[in-house]
């Protein structure tokens, strides 16, 4: 059974807002769903099951988590 996606919004101003394996996107809802493969200062490194980019925090929006 697929469970719902609760989405959360991401605070970029704190410093444990995203953690390595979190699964984000920049609209609650939206796709795609991006994976967090590495987070350097004011940066995450995310791929979606293909190629890995690097996004500024402000830019990811919404931290997915199961209901």
């Amino acid at each position: 059974m697929q469970q719902a996606i609760h989405w959360t919004a991401i605070d970029p101003a704190r410093p444990d807002a995203l953690n390595i394996g979190d699964r984000v996107a920049f609209e609650a809802g939206g796709a795609p769903i991006f994976t967090v493969v590495k987070l350097e200062p004011g940066c995450a490194w995310v791929s979606d099951h293909g190629d890995l980019v690097a996004r500024p925090l402000s830019a990811l929006r919404w931290k997915a988590g199961q209901d």
